[in-house]
């Protein structure tokens, strides 16, 4: 069957919309499936697939087709690949992205402190961040600044698969030093011993007066190995509803400190945390809340005249 072909069997044209060809398919299914009229439904659907490009030319079938190959036939294997070659272009995509970002990571020369926020985070710019750790420490040269956006606002379980395995990498793998997370992503990856235990730095550091301007949290978990559970240990602390960090430039509701198990300097991330919590009293004024938008109220109907009188 021709394209012209098609487009006749289904009563429509070169010009008409997509709505328009799903609308007129769906009609002449339902008239001839009610005729029980196998041979015109057949003819309407391959119609259909050729109009929408959904039509794969049938793979001739010769004795070199038939040859069988790692437990299935060429013709087999070459249904297998038209039909699913989108699904696996996806994959390879989406696994050369993977390798990229860990070659990436390890051959570039690292710099002298790595700060990361995964989650529903934004940093729209990474040089002030930067700049206010290096104000910090005065031997710092360079601070790499990076994020993963993983959201976990509801209708949303991830802005992308890019996002993920980038989030994946870097708790698991570059060796950030301070990783900013969310209570979704703490929660994901405390099980998985992603994060230095931090008991002793927390109660050091809630004892500082200027804590008391943020209502720091402990956020704890429990380390699971061989399917049992370890002891909780604080491996989080959390700001609070300050929002401290957005006074730096990493915007986000829900902001965790914790310190990555792959760091190679994890007492100078602890130091950060210090110097951050007593520098508090200067970021705060430069903090910009995010505040979660209030529920719409449903309107109230009005009262009818009946129930008036």
């Amino acid at each position: 069957m021709t394209r012209q072909e098609a487009l006749e069997t289904l009563g429509v044209n070169e010009h008409s919309l997509r709505t328009d060809v799903e609308t007129r398919y769906a009609t002449l299914v339902k008239r001839y499936r009610s005729e029980q009229n196998n041979e015109k439904l057949e003819e309407i659907s391959l119609a259909y697939n050729i109009i929408t490009g959904r039509y794969v030319e049938p793979v001739e079938d010769t004795p070199e087709m038939k040859k069988v190959t790692f437990g299935k036939t060429r013709k087999e294997w070459s249904n297998i690949w038209l039909y699913n070659k989108y699904k696996y272009l996806a994959i390879v995509v989406g696994s050369a992205f993977l390798i990229y970002m860990i070659v990436t990571i390890i051959t570039n020369k690292p710099g002298d402190f790595k700060l990361a926020a995964v989650g529903d985070f934004y940093i729209p710019d990474s040089e002030p961040v930067s700049d206010y750790v290096l104000g910090l420490f005065d031997e710092f040269e360079r601070v790499d600044v990076t994020y993963a956006q993983v959201s976990s606002r509801e209708g949303q379980t991830g802005i992308d698969a890019a996002g993920e395995q980038k989030a994946m990498i870097l708790l698991t793998v570059s060796g950030e030093d301070i990783i900013v997370v969310d209570r979704n992503v703490f929660d994901r990856y405390a099980g998985m011993g992603a994060y230095v235990a931090l008991d002793d730095l927390f109660d050091e550091v809630s004892d500082h007066p200027e804590a008391a301007g943020i209502g720091l949290e402990a956020v704890k978990a429990a380390i699971e190995e061989e399917g049992v559970s370890g002891p909780e240990h604080v491996y989080g602390i959390s700001l609070g509803e300050s929002q401290l960090l957005n006074g730096i430039g990493v915007y986000g509701r829900e902001q965790i400190l914790t310190i990555s198990i792959k760091s190679e300097r994890p007492d100078t991330a602890k130091e950060f945390i210090r110097k951050l919590i007593r520098d508090s009293e200067n970021v705060l004024p430069q903090v910009t809340p995010i505040v979660t938008a209030a529920p719409t109220p449903s309107p109230t109907p009005s009262p009818s005249p009946a129930q008036s009188d």
